[in-house]
Protein backbone atom coordinates (compact mmCIF):
# COMPACT_ATOMS: atom_id res chain seq x y z
CA UNK A 1 0.00 0.00 0.00
CA UNK A 2 1.59 3.15 -1.09
CA UNK A 3 2.43 6.40 1.63
CA UNK A 4 -0.26 8.49 0.46
CA UNK A 5 -2.60 5.93 1.13
CA UNK A 6 -1.82 4.72 4.04
CA UNK A 7 -1.75 8.11 5.54
CA UNK A 8 -5.30 8.90 3.92
CA UNK A 9 -6.54 5.51 6.17
CA UNK A 10 -5.25 6.89 9.31
CA UNK A 11 -7.01 10.07 8.81
CA UNK A 12 -9.61 8.30 8.03
CA UNK A 13 -9.25 6.58 11.62
CA UNK A 14 -8.95 9.18 13.13
CA UNK A 15 -12.06 11.41 12.18
CA UNK A 16 -13.89 8.19 12.79
CA UNK A 17 -12.75 8.07 16.15
CA UNK A 18 -13.33 11.87 16.65
CA UNK A 19 -16.96 11.05 15.44
CA UNK A 20 -17.46 8.41 17.48
CA UNK A 21 -15.97 10.58 20.82
CA UNK A 22 -18.31 13.44 19.66
CA UNK A 23 -20.98 10.75 19.34
CA UNK A 24 -20.55 9.11 22.96
CA UNK A 25 -20.10 12.85 24.45
CA UNK A 26 -23.20 14.06 22.94
CA UNK A 27 -25.30 10.97 24.31
CA UNK A 28 -23.94 11.27 27.50
CA UNK A 29 -24.80 14.80 27.84
CA UNK A 30 -28.47 14.09 26.42
CA UNK A 31 -28.98 11.29 28.88
CA UNK A 32 -27.37 14.10 31.79
CA UNK A 33 -30.15 16.42 30.90
CA UNK A 34 -33.02 14.13 30.61
CA UNK A 35 -32.09 11.95 34.10
CA UNK A 36 -32.00 15.49 35.71
CA UNK A 37 -35.02 16.52 33.63
CA UNK A 38 -37.35 13.98 35.15
CA UNK A 39 -36.95 15.35 38.97
CA UNK A 40 -36.79 19.28 40.52
CA UNK A 41 -35.05 18.51 43.62
CA UNK A 42 -31.75 19.29 43.87
CA UNK A 43 -30.64 16.73 45.54
CA UNK A 44 -31.39 13.88 42.65
CA UNK A 45 -30.18 16.48 40.46
CA UNK A 46 -26.56 16.69 41.87
CA UNK A 47 -26.53 12.73 42.46
CA UNK A 48 -27.15 11.88 38.66
CA UNK A 49 -24.54 14.41 37.58
CA UNK A 50 -22.17 12.76 39.86
CA UNK A 51 -23.17 9.36 38.93
CA UNK A 52 -22.91 10.58 35.01
CA UNK A 53 -19.68 11.62 35.71
CA UNK A 54 -17.88 8.79 37.42
CA UNK A 55 -19.68 6.53 34.56
CA UNK A 56 -17.92 8.66 31.97
CA UNK A 57 -14.80 9.25 33.31
CA UNK A 58 -14.53 5.64 35.00
CA UNK A 59 -13.87 7.44 38.93
CA UNK A 60 -14.15 5.26 42.06
CA UNK A 61 -16.26 8.03 43.61
CA UNK A 62 -17.30 11.96 42.98
CA UNK A 63 -18.62 14.87 45.06
CA UNK A 64 -20.41 18.20 44.72
CA UNK A 65 -19.86 21.64 46.17
CA UNK A 66 -21.69 24.61 45.29
CA UNK A 67 -21.55 28.00 46.58
CA UNK A 68 -23.74 29.04 49.25
CA UNK A 69 -24.74 32.70 48.33
CA UNK A 70 -26.53 32.52 51.97
CA UNK A 71 -22.94 32.15 53.98
CA UNK A 72 -20.63 34.73 52.04
CA UNK A 73 -20.70 32.38 49.28
CA UNK A 74 -18.88 29.86 51.14
CA UNK A 75 -18.23 26.47 49.31
CA UNK A 76 -20.28 23.88 50.93
CA UNK A 77 -20.89 19.79 49.89
CA UNK A 78 -24.26 19.19 49.11
CA UNK A 79 -23.71 15.65 47.70
CA UNK A 80 -21.06 12.69 48.26
CA UNK A 81 -20.97 9.07 46.74
CA UNK A 82 -19.30 6.39 46.35
CA UNK A 83 -18.94 3.25 43.60
CA UNK A 84 -17.62 0.71 46.25
CA UNK A 85 -19.08 2.20 49.74
CA UNK A 86 -21.66 4.21 51.23
CA UNK A 87 -21.96 8.05 51.13
CA UNK A 88 -21.10 8.48 54.68
CA UNK A 89 -17.49 6.76 53.75
CA UNK A 90 -16.77 8.86 50.66
CA UNK A 91 -14.40 11.22 50.16
CA UNK A 92 -14.52 15.01 51.34
CA UNK A 93 -13.10 17.67 49.10
CA UNK A 94 -10.22 19.50 50.54
CA UNK A 95 -10.12 22.90 51.84
CA UNK A 96 -6.92 23.38 49.86
CA UNK A 97 -8.28 21.92 46.46
CA UNK A 98 -11.72 23.97 46.53
CA UNK A 99 -9.53 27.69 47.60
CA UNK A 100 -7.24 26.75 44.48
CA UNK A 101 -10.28 26.51 42.35
CA UNK A 102 -12.02 29.25 44.09
CA UNK A 103 -8.87 31.04 42.76
CA UNK A 104 -8.09 29.56 39.96
CA UNK A 105 -11.31 28.93 37.82
CA UNK A 106 -9.80 25.89 35.63
CA UNK A 107 -9.93 22.19 35.34
CA UNK A 108 -7.33 20.65 38.06
CA UNK A 109 -5.80 17.07 37.74
CA UNK A 110 -3.70 15.02 40.36
CA UNK A 111 -2.31 11.87 39.44
CA UNK A 112 0.32 11.63 42.87
CA UNK A 113 -1.27 13.83 45.73
CA UNK A 114 1.70 12.80 47.94
CA UNK A 115 3.93 14.51 45.23
CA UNK A 116 1.74 17.62 43.98
CA UNK A 117 3.89 20.48 44.40
CA UNK A 118 1.17 22.66 44.35
CA UNK A 119 -0.27 21.30 47.89
CA UNK A 120 3.11 20.50 49.87
CA UNK A 121 1.17 21.16 53.23
CA UNK A 122 -1.59 19.21 52.54
CA UNK A 123 -2.23 15.91 54.17
CA UNK A 124 -4.04 13.59 51.70
CA UNK A 125 -6.63 10.35 52.76
CA UNK A 126 -3.65 7.13 52.54
CA UNK A 127 -6.94 6.35 50.41
CA UNK A 128 -6.82 9.00 47.38
CA UNK A 129 -4.80 7.74 44.40
CA UNK A 130 -5.67 10.58 41.69
CA UNK A 131 -8.41 13.57 41.70
CA UNK A 132 -10.43 15.16 38.77
CA UNK A 133 -11.20 18.58 39.85
CA UNK A 134 -13.40 20.99 37.59
CA UNK A 135 -15.42 24.58 38.14
CA UNK A 136 -19.14 24.56 37.77
CA UNK A 137 -19.82 28.12 36.30
CA UNK A 138 -22.62 30.04 34.79
CA UNK A 139 -22.40 33.54 32.81
CA UNK A 140 -18.67 33.99 34.37
CA UNK A 141 -19.65 33.13 38.51
CA UNK A 142 -18.67 29.84 39.63
CA UNK A 143 -21.55 27.72 41.24
CA UNK A 144 -19.83 25.21 42.34
CA UNK A 145 -16.84 22.44 41.86
CA UNK A 146 -17.10 18.80 40.90
CA UNK A 147 -14.56 16.25 41.97
CA UNK A 148 -13.73 12.83 40.88
CA UNK A 149 -11.59 10.46 43.16
CA UNK A 150 -9.86 7.54 42.33
CA UNK A 151 -9.36 7.10 38.27
CA UNK A 152 -9.62 2.89 37.99
CA UNK A 153 -6.77 3.09 35.68
CA UNK A 154 -4.33 2.90 38.02
CA UNK A 155 -2.20 5.38 35.29
CA UNK A 156 -4.60 8.23 36.52
CA UNK A 157 -6.63 10.78 35.18
CA UNK A 158 -6.11 11.37 31.45
CA UNK A 159 -6.18 14.79 29.65
CA UNK A 160 -9.49 12.91 27.41
CA UNK A 161 -10.83 12.71 30.74
CA UNK A 162 -10.15 16.08 31.92
CA UNK A 163 -11.89 17.65 28.88
CA UNK A 164 -14.98 15.13 29.17
CA UNK A 165 -15.41 16.42 32.71
CA UNK A 166 -15.07 20.07 31.16
CA UNK A 167 -17.75 19.33 28.84
CA UNK A 168 -20.04 17.37 31.84
CA UNK A 169 -19.55 20.38 34.10
CA UNK A 170 -20.66 22.92 31.39
CA UNK A 171 -24.00 21.64 30.90
CA UNK A 172 -24.30 20.72 34.85
CA UNK A 173 -23.61 23.73 35.60
CA UNK A 174 -26.91 25.47 34.08
CA UNK A 175 -28.72 22.67 35.12
CA UNK A 176 -27.87 23.15 38.81
CA UNK A 177 -28.49 26.40 38.29
CA UNK A 178 -31.83 25.67 37.08
CA UNK A 179 -32.55 22.94 39.59
CA UNK A 180 -31.89 25.59 42.50
CA UNK A 181 -34.25 28.21 41.03
CA UNK A 182 -36.80 25.49 41.05
CA UNK A 183 -35.50 24.59 44.69
CA UNK A 184 -35.68 28.30 45.73
CA UNK A 185 -39.28 29.08 44.02
CA UNK A 186 -40.79 25.60 45.49
CA UNK A 187 -39.32 26.89 49.11
CA UNK A 188 -41.10 30.35 48.90
CA UNK A 189 -44.56 28.91 47.83
CA UNK A 190 -43.91 26.72 50.77
CA UNK A 191 -43.00 29.50 52.79
CA UNK A 192 -45.94 32.12 51.74
CA UNK A 193 -48.56 29.36 50.56
CA UNK A 194 -49.95 27.93 47.32
CA UNK A 195 -51.79 30.81 46.32
CA UNK A 196 -49.01 33.45 46.28
CA UNK A 197 -49.24 34.94 42.48
CA UNK A 198 -46.23 33.63 40.22
CA UNK A 199 -45.70 37.29 39.71
CA UNK A 200 -44.93 37.83 43.27
CA UNK A 201 -42.52 34.67 43.62
CA UNK A 202 -40.49 35.70 41.01
CA UNK A 203 -40.39 39.29 43.17
CA UNK A 204 -39.53 37.59 46.10
CA UNK A 205 -36.65 35.19 44.11
CA UNK A 206 -35.61 38.54 42.77
CA UNK A 207 -35.69 40.70 45.96
CA UNK A 208 -34.34 37.66 48.66
CA UNK A 209 -36.46 39.35 51.67
CA UNK A 210 -35.22 38.93 55.04
CA UNK A 211 -37.67 36.01 56.70
CA UNK A 212 -35.82 36.05 59.82
CA UNK A 213 -38.17 38.20 61.70
CA UNK A 214 -38.16 41.91 61.04
CA UNK A 215 -40.63 45.29 62.39
CA UNK A 216 -42.76 46.14 59.51
CA UNK A 217 -45.39 48.68 58.37
CA UNK A 218 -48.37 46.75 56.82
CA UNK A 219 -51.51 46.23 55.59
CA UNK A 220 -53.74 43.66 56.73
CA UNK A 221 -56.95 42.82 54.85
CA UNK A 222 -59.70 40.19 56.13
CA UNK A 223 -62.25 39.43 54.00
CA UNK A 224 -65.57 37.31 55.20
CA UNK A 225 -67.93 35.82 53.01
CA UNK A 226 -71.40 37.26 54.79
CA UNK A 227 -74.31 34.33 55.81
CA UNK A 228 -71.92 32.05 54.57
CA UNK A 229 -73.41 29.09 57.34
CA UNK A 230 -76.76 29.38 56.42
CA UNK A 231 -76.11 29.41 52.79
CA UNK A 232 -73.29 26.23 53.11
CA UNK A 233 -76.55 24.57 55.30
CA UNK A 234 -78.50 24.80 52.09
CA UNK A 235 -76.11 23.18 49.64
CA UNK A 236 -74.59 20.13 48.81
CA UNK A 237 -70.74 19.82 49.39
CA UNK A 238 -69.88 19.84 45.94
CA UNK A 239 -71.56 23.08 45.26
CA UNK A 240 -70.43 24.74 48.39
CA UNK A 241 -67.09 23.91 47.22
CA UNK A 242 -67.14 24.99 43.55
CA UNK A 243 -68.79 28.34 45.26
CA UNK A 244 -66.00 29.13 47.04
CA UNK A 245 -63.47 28.27 44.13
CA UNK A 246 -65.47 30.90 42.16
CA UNK A 247 -65.26 33.47 44.45
CA UNK A 248 -61.80 32.77 45.74
CA UNK A 249 -60.24 33.06 42.12
CA UNK A 250 -61.77 36.16 41.91
CA UNK A 251 -60.92 38.11 45.07
CA UNK A 252 -57.43 35.78 45.73
CA UNK A 253 -56.73 36.97 41.80
CA UNK A 254 -56.99 40.80 42.46
CA UNK A 255 -54.63 40.78 45.89
CA UNK A 256 -52.09 39.29 43.89
CA UNK A 257 -52.50 41.76 41.13
CA UNK A 258 -52.25 44.65 43.45
CA UNK A 259 -48.85 42.93 45.03
CA UNK A 260 -50.46 41.29 48.32
CA UNK A 261 -50.16 38.13 49.47
CA UNK A 262 -52.50 35.56 51.06
CA UNK A 263 -51.44 34.75 54.07
CA UNK A 264 -54.32 31.99 55.49
CA UNK A 265 -57.60 31.42 53.55
CA UNK A 266 -59.76 30.92 56.81
CA UNK A 267 -62.97 28.60 55.27
CA UNK A 268 -65.12 31.45 54.42
CA UNK A 269 -62.44 33.86 53.81
CA UNK A 270 -58.88 35.18 54.32
CA UNK A 271 -56.35 37.31 55.47
CA UNK A 272 -54.12 38.94 53.02
CA UNK A 273 -51.25 41.12 53.62
CA UNK A 274 -50.03 44.22 52.26
CA UNK A 275 -46.13 45.23 52.36
CA UNK A 276 -44.37 42.20 53.95
CA UNK A 277 -42.34 40.41 52.62
CA UNK A 278 -42.00 43.31 49.81
CA UNK A 279 -43.47 46.76 50.32
CA UNK A 280 -44.34 48.26 47.09
CA UNK A 281 -44.62 52.24 48.89
CA UNK A 282 -48.20 52.62 48.82
CA UNK A 283 -49.53 49.30 50.60
CA UNK A 284 -52.31 50.27 51.99
CA UNK A 285 -53.74 52.34 48.91
CA UNK A 286 -52.93 49.29 46.72
CA UNK A 287 -55.42 47.23 49.66
CA UNK A 288 -58.17 49.72 49.55
CA UNK A 289 -57.89 49.51 45.95
CA UNK A 290 -57.82 45.84 45.74
CA UNK A 291 -60.90 45.75 48.15
CA UNK A 292 -62.78 47.76 46.24
CA UNK A 293 -62.22 46.17 42.88
CA UNK A 294 -63.28 42.98 44.75
CA UNK A 295 -66.58 43.95 45.78
CA UNK A 296 -67.41 45.62 42.41
CA UNK A 297 -65.93 42.72 40.79
CA UNK A 298 -68.69 40.10 43.05
CA UNK A 299 -70.99 42.97 42.49
CA UNK A 300 -71.07 42.31 38.60
CA UNK A 301 -71.14 38.26 38.55
CA UNK A 302 -73.72 38.44 40.90
CA UNK A 303 -75.84 40.86 38.56
CA UNK A 304 -74.94 38.76 35.55
CA UNK A 305 -76.38 35.80 37.22
CA UNK A 306 -72.77 34.19 37.10
CA UNK A 307 -72.29 34.03 41.23
CA UNK A 308 -74.83 33.42 43.56
CA UNK A 309 -76.01 36.45 45.39
CA UNK A 310 -73.19 37.52 47.78
CA UNK A 311 -72.21 40.27 50.36
CA UNK A 312 -68.52 40.23 51.48
CA UNK A 313 -67.22 41.89 54.85
CA UNK A 314 -63.62 43.53 54.12
CA UNK A 315 -61.35 45.37 57.16
CA UNK A 316 -58.21 47.09 56.75
CA UNK A 317 -55.64 48.10 59.17
CA UNK A 318 -52.30 49.15 58.99
CA UNK A 319 -49.31 49.36 61.67
CA UNK A 320 -46.18 47.52 62.74
CA UNK A 321 -45.81 43.84 62.83
CA UNK A 322 -43.11 41.60 63.52
CA UNK A 323 -42.94 39.70 60.02
CA UNK A 324 -40.84 35.96 59.69
CA UNK A 325 -40.88 32.57 58.84
CA UNK A 326 -41.56 30.14 61.56
CA UNK A 327 -41.42 26.88 61.89
CA UNK A 328 -39.22 23.71 61.80
CA UNK A 329 -36.96 22.70 59.81
CA UNK A 330 -39.15 20.58 58.21
CA UNK A 331 -42.05 23.04 57.65
CA UNK A 332 -41.92 26.95 57.75
CA UNK A 333 -44.31 29.67 57.11
CA UNK A 334 -44.62 33.41 56.45
CA UNK A 335 -46.02 34.68 59.80
CA UNK A 336 -46.80 38.09 60.93
CA UNK A 337 -47.42 38.93 64.18
CA UNK A 338 -48.96 42.07 66.69
CA UNK A 339 -51.57 43.29 67.38
CA UNK A 340 -52.83 45.27 63.76
CA UNK A 341 -53.47 41.46 62.81
CA UNK A 342 -56.10 41.56 65.97
CA UNK A 343 -57.83 44.84 65.03
CA UNK A 344 -58.14 44.08 61.16
CA UNK A 345 -60.05 41.17 62.45
CA UNK A 346 -62.16 42.97 64.59
CA UNK A 347 -62.81 45.55 62.33
CA UNK A 348 -64.31 43.30 59.40
CA UNK A 349 -66.81 42.01 61.87
CA UNK A 350 -67.97 45.68 62.61
CA UNK A 351 -69.32 45.23 58.96
CA UNK A 352 -72.05 43.46 60.47
CA UNK A 353 -72.61 46.02 62.76
CA UNK A 354 -72.80 49.07 60.33
CA UNK A 355 -74.59 47.03 57.18
CA UNK A 356 -71.05 47.69 55.56
CA UNK A 357 -69.08 46.30 53.16
CA UNK A 358 -65.43 47.43 54.06
CA UNK A 359 -64.74 49.43 56.68
CA UNK A 360 -60.98 50.59 57.46
CA UNK A 361 -59.33 52.36 60.10
CA UNK A 362 -57.55 56.27 60.54
CA UNK A 363 -54.30 54.21 59.91
CA UNK A 364 -55.40 53.24 56.46
CA UNK A 365 -56.53 57.37 55.87
CA UNK A 366 -53.53 58.44 57.54
CA UNK A 367 -51.16 56.19 55.04
CA UNK A 368 -53.29 57.08 52.11
CA UNK A 369 -53.36 60.90 52.41
CA UNK A 370 -49.74 60.61 53.35
CA UNK A 371 -48.21 59.50 50.18
CA UNK A 372 -47.98 61.26 46.77
CA UNK A 373 -49.38 58.86 43.93
CA UNK A 374 -50.19 59.59 40.14
CA UNK A 375 -52.58 58.50 38.23
CA UNK A 376 -52.63 54.81 38.79
CA UNK A 377 -52.55 55.36 42.44
CA UNK A 378 -48.56 54.42 42.54
CA UNK A 379 -46.49 55.97 45.26
CA UNK A 380 -44.11 58.38 43.41
CA UNK A 381 -40.68 57.73 44.74
CA UNK A 382 -39.08 59.66 47.21
CA UNK A 383 -41.87 62.12 47.60
CA UNK A 384 -44.77 62.50 50.58
CA UNK A 385 -46.97 64.77 51.16
CA UNK A 386 -48.22 66.78 54.44
CA UNK A 387 -51.79 65.53 53.45
CA UNK A 388 -52.05 63.39 56.62
CA UNK A 389 -55.69 64.88 58.00
CA UNK A 390 -58.22 62.59 56.63
CA UNK A 391 -60.78 64.75 55.75
CA UNK A 392 -58.11 66.63 53.35
CA UNK A 393 -58.02 62.71 51.73
CA UNK A 394 -59.63 61.87 48.41
CA UNK A 395 -58.76 59.49 45.99
CA UNK A 396 -61.33 58.65 43.98
CA UNK A 397 -64.35 57.00 46.16
CA UNK A 398 -65.92 58.47 49.54
CA UNK A 399 -64.76 57.79 52.98
CA UNK A 400 -67.77 58.63 55.48
CA UNK A 401 -66.73 58.67 59.08
CA UNK A 402 -68.03 56.38 61.18
CA UNK A 403 -66.19 57.90 64.08
CA UNK A 404 -64.47 56.52 67.38
CA UNK A 405 -65.76 52.89 67.88
CA UNK A 406 -65.37 50.76 70.82
CA UNK A 407 -63.76 47.06 69.52
CA UNK A 408 -63.83 44.34 71.96
CA UNK A 409 -60.31 43.13 73.59
CA UNK A 410 -59.50 47.04 73.18
CA UNK A 411 -58.99 50.07 76.01
CA UNK A 412 -59.72 52.60 73.82
CA UNK A 413 -62.12 53.57 70.96
CA UNK A 414 -61.11 53.23 67.06
CA UNK A 415 -61.65 55.70 64.86
CA UNK A 416 -63.70 53.92 61.42
CA UNK A 417 -64.20 55.16 58.32
CA UNK A 418 -67.26 53.36 55.55
CA UNK A 419 -65.51 53.02 52.31
CA UNK A 420 -68.56 50.69 50.94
Amino acid sequence: MAFSDKHKLKELKDENLRLRQAVDELTLLNELATASAGTGDLSEVLKNIIKKSMQAVRAEQGVITLIDETQDNELRTLVRTSLTSGTDDAFRPNDQVLGWMHLNLKPLTINSPNDDERFPQTKWDPAIRSILSVPLITKGKLIGVLTLYNKLNPEGFQPGDQRLLIIIAAQSAQIVTNARLSDERAHVIQLFGQHTSPAIVEQLLKADPDTTGERKHVCIMFLDIRGFTSFSERRMPEEVVAYLNQLFDIAVGIVNEAGGIIHQLLGDGFMAIFGAPISHGNDSWLAVDASLKIIQRVREECDAGRLTETRLGIGLHAGEVVAGSVGTAIHKEYKVTGDVVNLAARIEGLNKTYDSQLLVSDAIIADIGSTDRDSTGRASEGQISEKNDAENFSIGFQAEEIGEVDVRGRDRPVRLFRLA
